[in-house]
This record gives C-alpha cells, sequence and structure tokens, in this order.
C-alpha cells in the first residue's frame, strides 16, 4: 500500500486493490478447495465478481483521472462494483469461517473474518494468521 503511494494517482491505488483482490481471491480459492466436496461452493461468481471490480478500477480509476466532469455517469457500475467486492469478501468469509467450524457457516458466525476482509491493513493482522492455522491444521489431518 505504500509503495503505491510513490506512483501516479490512478495507479497507486489500482495496485493496491489489484493486489488485495488476488488476496482475497487466494483466501476464497483455498478454502474452499480445503472445505468437503459437498460443502464447497462454485467460484465462478467470485471469479467474475472481481474481474469485474478490477476491470472498474482499471477502466474507471482512469476515466476519472482523466475526465473530472462526467463522474455522475459512473454511479451505477461503482455501485455493482462495491457490490462485487462486498460478494468477493463475503465468500471469503463465509469459505474460512466453514472451514474453521467444520460445517456450513453463517453470515453472522462469517460476521468478524468478513470485517477483518473489509479494514485490510488492520484485519490482515487477525485474518491471515487464522488462515495460516487452518490451513496448517487441515495440512496436519491429511499427513495423519
Amino acid at each position: 500500500m505504500a509503495a503505491g503511494s510513490f506512483l501516479p494517482i490512478p495507479f497507486g491505488g489500482l495496485l493496491f486493490f489489484v493486489i488485495y483482490a488476488g488476496w482475497v481471491f487466494a483466501l476464497a480459492d483455498s478454502s474452499n478447495r480445503l472445505l468437503p466436496s459437498d460443502r464447497q461452493r462454485s467460484i465462478q461468481k467470485l471469479k467474475l465478481a472481481l474481474l469485474y471490480a478490477v476491470c472498474y478500477a482499471i477502466v474507471g480509476g482512469t476515466f476519472i483521472h482523466n475526465h473530472k466532469g462526467v463522474k455522475g455517469i459512473l454511479v451505477p457500475f461503482h455501485l455493482f462494483a462495491m457490490f462485487c467486492i462486498f460478494y468477493s469478501m463475503y465468500f471469503a468469509a463465509k469459505s474460512i469461517r466453514s472451514l474453521e467450524l467444520r460445517r456450513d457457516a453463517t453470515f453472522s458466525d462469517s460476521l468478524g473474518v468478513f470485517f477483518g476482509l473489509w479494514f485490510f491493513p488492520i484485519g490482515v493482522w487477525f485474518v491471515q494468521p487464522k488462515i495460516n492455522r487452518i490451513i496448517g491444521s487441515e495440512n496436519d489431518l491429511k499427513t495423519a
């Protein structure tokens, strides 16, 4: 995030967002794959949601940076991109908590991880160690 602040304005935030989206996808995909096959969910919607959000960040960020007077036209696209980001955080949080609880997690079960993903700079200190612990225990179960 700090390295992105040294880049030209739209590209610093874009670099951070692409890395963040990749991290959320990696969390969601890896935790979803570790779930039993009957509880795994399709990741096609997740891929589309993150692809749209990243594409919007590239196109929308460049468009806003170059055309200051027509920001209002992007409002529906921006709202949909926000929905896609929230969906990806929800998918990741639910997959992580389902893996941790060894049952299908509800949204209320997943709230802590969801907010940890939402408030990334602070939440990463809570979410990533949890992921490391869960994946480590899953690997221990597979080797035992």
